[in-house]
């Protein structure tokens, strides 16, 4: 049994009207070319408005409203990209799982081609569970080297970020679970 692709629905009449697959690329070809030529930019490669912000947030469940609310409180409110990765700055530069670390920069990467953002923002939490499994340690029973493990691991991410992207401003916070919001000292 052969199965045919189609880009186009049976009923539209191309296939009467002599226009098949080829014919049909042919012409989206040319609709593509024309709109470059007259300066505009062909609906794939662009995205809608602009973003300010890109956010690297952690995946808990617990605090996903509270990082939205957050960010509405600081004036975000639809004006941000997100990222959401387990351990947000942890997931970004451990060598645990690289693919993560990929993940991350091809996002901050399309974010800047197609937003413009101009911040970074990473928002850790504390009692984190991307932290306990990768450093096989729980820094919620100690506030003073939870804070400090947090802040270590996102200088390494600044540094990395500015290094690639020294216009972007840079911002690094850390949640609590009661949703106070401290910003770090990187």
């Amino acid at each position: 049994m052969t199965v045919q692709h189609s880009i186009h629905h049976a009923g539209c009449g191309c296939q009467a009207r002599g226009i098949g697959r080829r014919g049909f690329l042919k012409l989206a070809a040319a609709g593509g070319a024309v709109a470059a030529s007259s300066g505009l930019t062909p609906f794939a490669a662009t995205a809608a408005g602009q973003a300010e912000v890109f956010l690297l947030s952690c995946m808990d469940y617990r605090l996903i409203s509270d990082v939205t609310r957050y960010m509405a409180g600081q004036g975000y409110d639809g004006n941000y990209d997100q990222v959401i990765l387990a351990g947000a700055s942890l997931a970004a530069v451990t060598d645990k799982f690289p693919d993560w670390n990929l993940t991350f920069w091809q996002h901050l990467d399309i974010a800047i081609q197609l937003h413009g953002i101009t911040k970074f923002v990473a928002l850790d939490h504390r009692d984190c569970g991307a932290y306990r499994v990768i450093f096989n340690k729980d820094f919620a029973q100690d506030p003073v080297a939870e804070t400090m493990i947090h802040t270590e691991v996102m200088k390494t991410l600044n540094k990395q970020v500015a290094e690639k992207y020294p216009s972007l401003t840079r911002e690094y916070y850390l949640m609590s679970l009661d949703t106070r919001v401290e910003k770090l000292p990187i």
